[in-house]
């Protein structure tokens, strides 16, 4: 289906999914911008909408279906990653996409389970960009917050149901932020109906449906207020959301599932709180809080487990950033005698996909300020159970 004009964007909305059928009829004139992640990791703009999957169908027509609390004015920006493949790869790479297209609201329904720290900083740039970054929590259901949702700035989302129970697969925990629960917010996520390729409908269930409501009634809110700062939007979500039932903080320390930080979303109530309270908008951004930060060197346990079975000549895969990345990568280029092949440098978050032989690691890996990971971690789409292994830093 060819692309609306990217200029009729009045509110430009983020979705960083697996693609979306431009020619389903919940979608036609709805998609202003569709870019797809080649196997490199590069952003191509395309001029048909597609969907390499079916997540991003759904996800996309719940955030443009019309009824309920739907915005007009919504146009999205569709970045489309892979299923399959060098799955850290595709997520950075669509992150920076995210980031180049200067969206109002991202809506990111995917993640891994795991620190991540990549996704975590480029989930800061878009936030301290006056991006509303929304995200879904990871259908775990335990106590692992994925990331991106994890970041302290992100609008993280967990599921409930029709009678707003809180649905058994929607993970709750503490993510990257001691002493703060996520998810931020529960909103519908259990047997939604929405677009499947090719015209069809279907009902699915996951924290990816809620994220993805919770983004449709974003739009919402700044389309009846155009003034409104992602800070304010968030501010507005979080102060209306009707609270779960009360449980004590001991039970609550043993118990996280079933809880998050503000409750269930209230569209109506959020936009009273906008329309009725004058220093609701154009009051300035939310304050800052220092930036997210992970405890370096971070090493990826599923790169140290590859790097472990290597020979000295296998060239290996990863993703490398740090506070000078570039020099990191040449101190280990003269320490090892090796050299790394630079597949693709990210602007964003300096961040640098490279393959390099076993020993070129064994240099790298006693870096200071390291972070790396494997290019091909897990499937952001299927979520697994939880493995403890990947959410602990790791030395070869």
């Amino acid at each position: 289906m060819p692309l609306s004009n990217a200029r009729d964007a009045l509110i430009p909305i983020g979705l960083l999914d697996t693609g979306a059928d431009g020619g389903h009829p919940m979608l036609r004139g709805k998609i202003s911008r569709f870019t797809t992640i080649d196997t490199r990791g590069n952003a191509v703009v395309q001029p048909r909408a597609w969907d390499t999957g079916s997540h991003g169908t759904h996800t996309a027509g719940i955030i443009c279906g019309e009824g309920a609390f739907s915005a007009a004015d919504v146009k999205l920006r569709v970045i489309a990653v892979p299923e399959r493949g060098r799955t850290l790869l595709n997520l950075v790479a669509g992150m920076e996409a995210m980031i180049n297209c200067e969206v109002k609201i991202a809506c990111l329904p995917l993640g891994v389970q795991a620190p991540s720290p990549l996704l975590m900083d480029l989930a800061g740039i878009l936030h301290r960009r006056g991006t509303l970054v929304i995200a879904a929590v990871g259908n775990s259901g335990g106590d692992c917050i994925d990331a991106p949702a994890a970041h302290p700035d992100v609008l993280a989302v967990g599921a409930v149901d029709d009678n707003g129970r809180v649905a058994a697969f929607s993970a709750t925990g503490r993510g990257q932020h001691p002493g703060r629960y996520k998810p931020d917010i529960l909103a519908p996520g259990v047997k939604v109906s929405s677009a499947l390729p090719g015209g069809q409908l279907k009902t699915r269930s996951g924290t990816s449906m809620a994220c993805a409501y919770v983004a449709r009634i974003a739009g919402w809110l700044l389309q009846a207020q155009p003034r409104a700062s992602a800070g304010e939007l968030k501010r507005a979500l979080l102060q209306t959301a009707r609270p779960l039932s009360p449980t004590s903080p001991a039970q609550l320390s043993r118990t996280p599932h079933g809880h998050c930080r503000a409750g269930i979303v209230q569209p109506q109530d959020a936009l009273d709180y906008l329309t009725n309270n004058p220093s609701a908008v154009g009051s300035g951004t939310e304050s800052q809080r220092p930036a997210w930060s992970f405890a370096a060197p971070y090493i990826d346990p599923f790169l140290v487990r590859k790097y472990r079975r290597a020979g000295q000549d296998e060239a290996l895969e990863s993703m490398v950033s740090g506070g000078a990345v570039g020099e990191l990568l040449a101190q280990s280029q003269k320490r090892s005698g090796t050299r790394a092949v630079l597949h693709k440098r990210f602007d964003h978050g300096d961040i640098r996909y490279i393959s390099a032989p076993k020993p070129f690691y064994t240099a790298l890996f006693n870096q200071p300020g390291l972070a790396a990971c494997s290019a091909t971690r897990i499937d952001p789409l299927t979520r697994g159970p939880l493995n403890p292994k990947n959410t602990v830093t790791a030395r070869p």
